[in-house]
């Protein structure tokens, strides 16, 4: 769904070739042409992004910009003019604008510009909100966040699943939030009221995993100084999540085997059945074939534990979901710091959609914390905040004794006249890059999305360095 964008302009010719534009990729448009008419529709009616040429005959653009960053901050203003210049871009960005473009203006420049900061938009209002998980916009509960086709489908299999009681296998790499699976399936069963006992078996002593799942009587070894229930039995009735069950011995798996055939065990060093009423939901991070085939997991076991099975996206494949995730995760840490953060700068939010996330979710809450923390109180996080091998990775290879240990405050004017140009390759070259990949390195469908020819694609992609 497009969003709603006001062009304040009073050249004509331009503002209805900018609507033309902005309403072929599905936005709402209003045009204003001057101060006064920018004014009144800015009190009558929400905007997502307002473009603003800096002279107008009325008064100058920069005091619609201050007006809107006043009555509603979390609307983006890009500054458009035909007479550049780089002391008044530095004064729209301190007022607050999210961009800045030169007549006469491209169609590709433009669509990137207004990708870039209707996602930061929505990312400063997610951060500011009560409920990060509203922002998300689609609802999402139990924690499972984004919009991705990904994350739409785990939603689809939580609903399908949950009112059953068929055990379930979730499959995919450490760090793709097969626990938050497992308690989204838990809550939204009829088990909700009951426990749900979450077992990491990896990390249990192969030699204790049978007394922590089955629980021990009084004199079973030595210090067991008296009668202890296991997890299946603290579960009854409700759910355990078995995390990494490749890890289960296999003398135990049969002892598993037997509770999901028969709902019933003994406690170690005991010889009166317990029954238990459970629901096992479990994981790895292993291919399941593999674990079969090399014996480390025994079939007809696994037969029981995959009745049903759901493979989790990682975050390379769902990168469209970073920024709501971050938004919920920097306000998490923001607030457990008691910190307001502003939001996330849009070369720092372009450096984390481009991470490739070896360790997946649980990596972007670690690099969150970490923001958290560098971030001052009342800022916005930028490229500087982030880990030094994230930043590197965004800004081109430096050396560490070449970072400041900490953000330093905007340069003067008159030191920073590359600062324009610099802004406008960076926003060039990650539009490029993110709808090369969006293409599959397809060059012929990403200049048919950017909206240029090959041969412009191509000479573009020279001047910024950039390969298949």
């Amino acid at each position: 769904m497009g969003s709603s964008i006001l062009v304040v302009d009073d050249d004509e010719a331009f503002a209805e070739a900018l609507r033309d534009l902005l309403r072929h990729s599905g936005h709402e448009v209003a045009i204003a042409g001057t101060c006064a008419d920018a004014v009144r529709l800015l009190g009558e009616r929400e905007f997502d992004l307002a473009f603003v040429d800096l002279r107008l005959p009325d008064g100058s653009g920069l005091s619609v910009l201050r007006y809107a960053k006043a009555t509603a901050g979390s609307v983006g203003v890009i500054a458009v003019t035909a007479y550049g210049s780089v002391e008044q871009a530095v004064e729209a960005m301190r007022l607050g604008a999210s961009g800045f473009l030169i007549k006469p203006v491209e169609p590709e420049q433009v669509n990137a510009l207004v990708d870039r900061t209707l996602l930061a938009g929505r990312l400063d209002r997610a951060v500011r909100s009560e409920s990060p998980a509203t922002a998300a916009g689609e609802g999402a509960y139990s924690g499972i966040l984004g919009s991705s086709a990904g994350v739409r489908r785990l939603r689809h299999f939580v609903g399908l699943v949950a009112g059953h009681d068929a055990n379930v296998l979730l499959t995919g790499e450490s760090g793709t939030g097969k626990g938050l699976a497992a308690r989204a399936i838990h809550e939204m069963s009829p088990r909700r009221s009951a426990p749900l006992v979450h077992v990491s078996c990896a990390a249990i002593p192969e030699t204790l995993v049978e007394s922590e799942l089955f629980g021990y009587e009084k004199g079973a070894f030595s210090g067991a100084i008296g009668r202890k229930p296991g997890r299946f039995e603290v579960a009854s009735g409700g759910t355990v999540f078995l995390d990494e069950i490749a890890d289960i011995p296999p003398a135990v798996q049969a002892k598993l085997l037997r509770v999901i055939q028969d709902k019933e065990f003994e406690r170690l060093g005991g010889n009166t059945p317990i029954r238990v009423d459970v629901r096992i939901v479990s994981a790895t991070n292993r291919v399941p074939k593999d674990l079969v085939e090399s014996a480390v997991l025994r079939q007809d076991l696994f037969f029981r534990l995959n009745v049903v099975a759901f493979h989790l996206p990682t975050l390379r494949e769902r990168r469209e979901d970073v920024p709501v995730l971050a938004a919920s995760l920097l306000a998490r840490y923001a607030d457990a710091s008691g910190k307001r953060i502003r939001g996330i700068a849009p070369e720092a939010l372009d450096a984390m959609i481009g991470h490739p996330y070896p360790g997946n979710v649980r990596e972007l809450e670690n690099i969150m914390q970490h923001v958290a923390i560098l971030c001052p109180d009342g800022e916005t996080v930028r490229l500087c905040h982030l880990p030094a091998d994230l930043a590197r990775g965004a800004a081109g290879p430096i050396g560490e004794s070449d970072r400041p240990p900490a953000c330093a405050p905007p340069a003067p004017a008159a030191d920073r006249p590359a600062t324009l140009a610099e802004a406008l390759a960076r926003a060039e070259s990650a539009a490029i890059r993110a709808t090369l990949e969006r293409a599959g390195n397809r060059r012929a469908e990403a200049a048919r999305l950017l909206g240029i020819s090959r041969k412009s694609l191509w000479e573009r992609m020279r001047r910024h360095g950039i390969s298949d």
